[in-house]
């Protein structure tokens, strides 16, 4: 999760790749389970519980999505 949220921060002009390599050092999971949730369904189940917060906006959903997709 760390490469799919820092690479969705334009700001850093980092690729989810990018990421990864400054996290060398880290153990590698053997394994990765993906569960894929449209954006759209994930916002909704937050706005049932109450406003969100800044790691709940579309557009960084969307990014964030689209890179963990890039890195399954």
């Amino acid at each position: 999760s760390t490469a799919a949220y820092q690479a969705a921060r334009p700001a850093l002009g980092l690729t989810p790749g990018d990421v990864v390599a400054l996290h060398d050092w880290a153990p590698r999971p053997d394994r990765v389970l993906l569960l894929d949730l449209p954006v759209e369904r994930g916002l909704a189940r937050v706005a049932r519980r109450g406003p969100g917060d800044a790691f709940e906006e579309r557009t960084l959903q969307e990014a964030v999505r689209r890179n963990f997709l890039a890195l399954a």
